[in-house]
């Protein structure tokens, strides 16, 4: 688990709670990216904690009756025990006393996350959502606690699973297996800058499972049907984003395109508003999947020029998981990059049966939603947490853990020699920081 998220969860242990470590830490990534926060049953306030913590910015809401519980089979907590508990963390939040269907009318806040953990039966879990989630800003969240199979029967929810089942499926896209067979696609078609390519269709009220630990299940709204995604933070990073910002609009003009950082970025149609985690910014590029606003998504690192049309990916996603070039001579097993973790590479070699393939570039990815990228990127961030150094190792485990359809591309499409890119020319390390692996 990472460093960070450890010192969250030791700070709020003596909060009385039943989320196990691994639910209260992906509570904790989603809390990252939300200046806004409701939660639907707070209990004795610990995952309300959790969030503080981990973005002590946000503005927290708690909504609760703080009633007595004991027909429930537990003891239930009141106002002042729950409040002070957050006081002896260090968080502040605004509370909302009264059954959560007394609250949602007068509750008129927008939020970018939803933490749902209040009534269990499926009358109470169907309205809480109900009346919830059009309160979530667009590109925003919503993580459901109780959801599935628990780790002891008596903590079993079934009702639970059959409201979240109901009401997400109306607002999901169609499931999207990974294809089958060779299958044909057409081929990438010169493209001239003034005459972009389609635009994407606007997606209302579309909901995707991006992340799953142990019962607890989370969501994110869907703005649109393709985009461009980057990381970027501190001023050199945001530079060059604008910069390859100003040449996606050139050749794609109608494409949306997101940014994950702290600050807003020129161009940029979404800010991801995401807290800085490591000076690498692993911690969000390993999270693209579930952070990503986008039904097909271009994930472009921050120094990256775009240097012809970008559809050709996208109708490629129709037949592959992703799209990613291979480096043309690099092999993990034979690299001695100063900045490798020896233990990491001597795990990724062994877990891997001698890592003998080629490095795929992690820099320029298009990805689809489906289940087997959502067990790909979800891996990949939890490979990178054992080390939290470089990327690379992580996704070879997990693409040797988690299958998928590659389509690998030719150096050409993704080269660090400008003369020779069809596609992308990657100014590799020209955004780097201070601090960051090399």
């Amino acid at each position: 688990m990472l460093e960070v998220v450890q010192k969250t969860l030791d700070r709020v242990k003596q909060i009385p709670g039943l989320m196990t470590p691994e639910e209260l830490a992906l509570l904790c990534r989603f809390a990252r990216s939300a200046s806004s926060i409701a939660e639907l049953g707070c209990y004795k306030g610990r995952s309300l904690a959790a969030m503080g913590i981990t973005h002590p910015s946000a503005t927290l809401y708690g909504i609760d009756w703080f009633g007595d519980m004991s027909h429930r089979g537990y003891q239930g907590s009141t106002l002042a025990e729950t409040g002070g508990n957050l006081e002896k963390v260090g968080v502040k939040a605004t509370f909302l006393v009264g059954t959560t269907d007394e609250v949602a009318p007068k509750f008129d806040q927008k939020i970018d996350l939803l933490h749902v953990d209040a009534g269990h039966s499926y009358e109470e879990c169907m309205s809480d959502l109900r009346n919830y989630v059009p309160k979530i800003n667009p590109g925003g969240a919503v993580c459901i606690h109780d959801y599935g199979k628990a780790r002891k029967a008596e903590l079993d929810r079934p009702e639970v699973k059959q409201a979240v089942d109901e009401f997400f499926a109306p607002h999901s896209p169609s499931p999207q297996p990974s294809p089958e067979g060779e299958g044909d696609f057409p081929p990438p078609q010169p493209s001239n800058p003034l005459t972009p390519g389609p635009l994407p269709e606007e997606r209302e009220n579309q909901w995707v499972e991006v992340e799953r630990s142990g019962t607890m299940i989370a969501f994110r709204n869907l703005v649109a049907d393709e985009g461009v995604l980057y990381v970027a933070y501190g001023e050199k990073a945001i530079a060059n984003v604008e910069n390859s910002i100003r040449l996606v609009k050139k050749f794609a003009g109608k494409l949306p395109i997101a940014v994950i950082s702290d600050r807003r970025v020129e161009g940029a149609d979404y800010l991801i508003q995401h807290i800085e985690v490591d000076a690498g910014a692993r911690a969000a590029k390993t999270r693209v999947y579930s952070l990503s606003p986008f039904m097909k998504t271009l994930y472009l690192d921050a120094d990256t020029e775009m240097q012809s049309d970008p559809m050709h990916g996208f109708r490629m996603l129709e037949h592959f998981d992703i799209v990613v070039a291979q480096d043309p001579v690099r092999i993990f097993n034979q690299t001695k990059w100063p900045g490798l973790i020896d233990d990491e590479v001597k795990e990724t070699i062994r877990e891997t049966n001698g890592a003998e393939f080629l490095y795929y570039n992690s820099g320029v990815i298009f990805f689809r939603r489906s289940e087997a990228n959502k067990r790909l990127f979800q891996t990949w961030n939890a490979e990178w947490t054992r080390w939290a150094r470089q990327d690379q190792p992580a996704l070879f485990r997990s693409m040797y853990r988690n299958p998928v359809r590659i389509a690998s591309m030719r150096p050409p499409w993704n080269t660090h020699v400008k003369s020779q890119a069809d596609f992308i020319f990657h100014a590799h390390r020209r955004a780097s920081r201070e601090g960051a692996p090399k």
